[in-house]
């Protein structure tokens, strides 16, 4: 009795790597808020300031690569510190009589250690990252415009191209990935200023053998 059967080979499984994410991100600004009649007066505030933020991981993040493409995956537990520095300036024109009133402000440092962010690959040899995501506590002075709330670590890095070879090849241990991103906005009346935000990341992934 002759029996056949259908040899294959078998898929190989992900390639698995721990993950560890570090960064900054600095923004400058000189914003000056939309002016509000009260009477015969129109108030504004003028901020000035620059924002720092350092961030690492809190501990690595497990990472799944399958035909030279990472799986979605959160990084979360991201820890850091925001420094800011910067016045106050309060605007108020009466009629003819104008005034610009200096408010300084003292040097705040927040700490946070609950951020996450989303890597991802849209195709093979890709790397994405989604904005870091986190809750901060806002300060008043100097006041932060609208869109650094919207953004508090700065804009992302747009997709990367990083070697397949990299990410298949079991003798490679380790690599390390370098992405950053930059924008800048210039405010229009009623409001008038400027907004500068850089970020850097650096990605190291270390590969766990089976």
């Amino acid at each position: 009795m002759c029996s056949t059967g259908a040899s294959a080979t078998a898929a190989p499984g992900p390639a698995l790597f721990r993950l560890t994410i570090s960064g900054t991100a600095v923004a400058n600004w000189d914003h000056t808020t939309a002016p509000v009649t009260s009477g015969d007066c129109e108030t504004s505030e003028r901020s000035e300031g620059v924002r720092t933020a350092r961030f690492r991981s809190s501990s690595p993040t497990l990472v799944r690569v399958v035909a030279g493409r990472v799986q979605t995956v959160d990084a979360r537990g991201i820890a850091g510190t925001v420094r800011l520095s910067g016045p106050n300036t309060l605007n108020r024109v009466c009629g003819t009589t104008e005034t610009h009133t200096l408010q300084p402000c003292a040097v705040t440092t927040r700490t946070f250690r609950d951020a996450r962010t989303t890597l991802l690959s849209l195709k093979q040899g890709s790397i994405s990252l989604r904005p870091l995501r986190l809750l901060l506590r806002r300060v008043q002075c100097p006041q932060e415009p609208d869109d650094m709330a919207a953004s508090p670590l700065g804009p992302p890095p747009g997709p990367k191209r990083i070697s397949v070879a990299a990410l298949v090849n079991e003798r490679i241990t380790h690599f390390t990935v370098r992405v950053s991103a930059s924008r800048h906005k210039n405010y229009g009346p009623p409001e008038a200023g400027m907004l500068d935000q850089r970020s850097a990341w650096t990605l190291t992934f270390q590969r766990i053998r089976p």
